[in-house]
């Protein structure tokens, strides 16, 4: 869901080497856009949490979301988001890109949903950096 912040209206995206403004997301998947295209189904999905063993996920289907795959038990809707993966984001036309990232806008974080299903295993660092 990162990407809805970073492609948020006001924020700023740095891509080879150049800072755009984003004026939005894109919410077709065919560039160019065409009638063809302009009437695919968007990526809308949700985000469940489930609060009896800590697991979390994602899927097109919101009866899918209302039961968590990894124990079974109930997902309550307010632990169910619906969220749009966006295929990219569109700037103004008339406003010029810049280089000076140093005065980059960004959008505020918010606190993020994270899961993980394995073991936890130790991760060897080697002594000059990077992982073995």
């Amino acid at each position: 869901m990162a990407a809805l912040r970073e492609y948020a209206p006001g924020a700023e995206l740095v891509m080879d080497g150049l800072v755009y403004r984003s004026a939005g997301i894109t919410l077709n998947w065919h560039v160019p856009a065409d009638q063809e295209g302009a009437r695919e189904t968007q990526a809308i999905k949700f985000a469940w949490r489930c609060r009896s063993c800590g697991a979390s996920g994602t899927t097109m289907s919101l009866k899918l979301a209302s039961t968590c795959d990894a124990c079974g038990a109930g997902v309550e809707a307010k632990d169910i988001q619906q969220f749009l993966e966006p295929a990219g984001f569109s700037v103004d036309f008339y406003e010029e890109p810049h280089n000076d990232v140093t005065r980059q806008q960004f959008v505020p974080v918010e606190r993020p949903w994270i899961s993980a299903r394995e073991d936890w295993s130790p991760c060897r660092i080697r002594p000059w950096g990077g992982f073995a």
